[in-house]
Parts: structure tokens; C-alpha cells; sequence
């Protein structure tokens, strides 16, 4: 990682429940956005595909538009709940 940059996902960062190891980085000065937007934890679901793809993430890593960041509005919510019924059979062939 270069200095003054810090690691950016990708779609193809995410699968099923699990997450590869980023790539990408981007110049630290380059993110516009609120860095709570990149809050972990959260979801990080895929925006196209031919199922729905998504993993937690539990580290602060920025994305790029290529995914969607799904955070829990009250602590007691499971995203981990959330994360199974998105990754679900059932919600990829509603979804076709």
C-alpha cells in the first residue's frame, strides 16, 4: 500500500459470506464521502449479478459504486441475519 493511499473494495472483492483480499487503493484524498458510510460493520452487497452476492465486512474499507453498504439501523439488529436471507436461494429466485 502506498503511502497516503489506503485500500478501496470492488464488486469482484465479494462473494457469498466471504470477502477476497482488496486489490485496489485509492489516494486517501481522493474519498468525498463520510467516512461513516464505510463504518464497519456492515454489509457489502454486489449491485449486479446473476444472484445476489453478499459478505460482512468488519474492517472500514471504502467502496466503490459498484456496491451497495448495508448498515444495521439499531445494535440489535444481526446483520448476519440480514447476510443469510440476501445470500438466500429463496431471495435469488425471487429476484430473477
Amino acid at each position: 500500500l502506498s503511502a497516503g493511499h489506503e485500500w478501496i473494495r470492488v464488486g469482484e472483492d465479494v462473494h457469498r459470506y466471504h470477502l477476497s483480499k482488496p486489490e485496489f487503493e485509492i489516494n486517501s484524498c481522493a474519498i468525498r464521502k463520510a467516512r461513516t458510510l464505510y463504518a464497519s460493520p456492515k454489509l457489502l452487497v454486489v449491485k449486479t449479478g446473476a444472484r445476489p452476492q453478499a459478505a460482512l465486512d468488519t474492517t472500514d474499507t471504502v467502496t466503490m459504486q459498484s456496491l451497495y453498504n448495508i448498515h444495521a439501523k439499531t445494535p440489535a439488529t444481526d446483520l448476519r441475519v440480514i447476510l443469510a436471507l440476501i445470500n438466500s436461494t429463496f431471495v435469488g429466485w425471487y429476484l430473477r
